[in-house]
């Protein structure tokens, strides 16, 4: 699979074509996507869906240029400090199921009716099938504000109705206290899972894998081979080598993590 480091970006609405890293990419999207809502669980969250979005479509592909409009996801350059700190938070990280990647569609406020209090939404719980109820007050002071009027008066509106609703997950995190891995569950089923396109292990919810561990780099995506089968082929065990990684930043006073290797 073609896993890209830089990321080429034509035909964008601001005119910033060009060659960027891909966590400057993916800080571009949500600046574009969602950049408004100044929320750190939404921008994690679409951080890590526009890194999956992107690294899905050109996983195949012998090239890694992307446009940066509608047609795949909007994208302009940014300096803004709280979308910076969720792509760094979340860096390296995508969504898979049965450990590979998939489309992470989304798209602003998709509905298909609704009543004096609640919109029902065309996403909702990707397990049971219930839609996604948003409030009637709430969406009358967020989505008109941000999307505009036309979005709350027409169902179905410029919306494609998969995977997350851009203004339900702000709405999930910021009025009900949805964690990001709820968010996920919710939108895109239980059996959805984080990894890093640096490693091949699960992510635990815990703690994000430094992609610029030496350890981690040329493994997984890029080579298929796993840091067990590494350490296998070493006679050593991942438990002795977190017990010496735990040794090194001990001595050199930098502290532990809870766990070096998952």
């Amino acid at each position: 699979d073609n896993v890209c480091e830089e990321i080429y970006v034509y035909d964008t609405p601001s005119g910033n074509d060009g060659t960027y890293p891909l966590e400057e990419y993916v800080a571009g999207v949500v600046a574009s996507e969602v950049g408004m809502m100044e929320d750190l669980t939404t921008y994690e969250v679409f951080a890590i869906a526009a890194r999956t979005f992107a690294l899905n479509r050109l996983k195949n592909s012998d090239s890694c240029s992307i446009p940066g409009n509608q047609s795949a996801q909007v994208f302009r350059p940014t300096d803004n400090e709280l979308i910076i700190q969720a792509t760094q938070n979340t860096r390296g990280l995508v969504l898979t199921r049965d450990g590979e990647l998939f489309s992470t569609m989304y798209d602003a406020f998709c509905w298909t009716e609704k009543d004096d209090n609640y919109y029902y939404m065309c996403q909702g719980n990707y397990d049971t099938g219930e839609p996604l109820e948003i409030p009637v007050e709430w969406a009358n002071q967020y989505v008109a504000q941000w999307s505009g009027q036309v979005f709350l008066d027409n169902p179905e509106y410029m919306s494609h109705g998969q995977g997350m609703s851009q203004h339900g997950v702000y709405y999930l995190s910021a009025s009900e206290g949805y964690t990001r891995d709820e968010i996920f569950a919710y939108f895109y089923g239980s059996s959805s899972e984080l990894m890093s396109i640096y490693q091949t292990f699960a992510y635990n919810g815990e703690y994000a894998l430094n992609p610029n561990d030496e350890l981690y780099q040329g493994l997984a995506f890029l080579t298929g081979t796993s840091l067990e089968e590494l350490m296998a082929n070493s006679g050593s065990s991942v438990a002795e080598l977190n017990s010496y990684l735990a040794s090194v930043a001990q001595s050199s006073g930098m502290g532990t993590r809870s766990a070096v290797v998952g």
